[in-house]
């Protein structure tokens, strides 16, 4: 809630501040305080085959895989039994 209502009282300041003939951007970027250098510094791991691969064998060890398709199996005969 608090951050609304900071939010809240800097609009007024912000349209003073553009009314007055300054630059809305400028007027913003003082008014938030958010660190942007620290925002661009921030790292992850981006290997997407080697996370795809890792939650692949996770789900063939887990006997994921085994019951995925022992479901496939049985809900074609079920629907094959049921349908007219």
């Amino acid at each position: 809630m608090v951050i609304v209502f900071e939010g809240m009282q800097s609009v007024p300041a912000l349209l003073n501040h553009i009314s007055s003939g300054n630059d809305a951007i400028g007027g913003l970027n003082h008014l938030l305080s958010i660190d942007w250098h620290g925002l661009a510094q921030l790292k992850t791991n981006t290997d997407l085959f080697g996370q795809v691969g890792n939650a692949w064998n996770h789900f063939v060890k887990t006997g994921q895989a085994w019951a995925l398709v022992i479901g496939i199996v049985i809900g074609y005969f079920i629907k094959s039994f049921t349908t007219f």
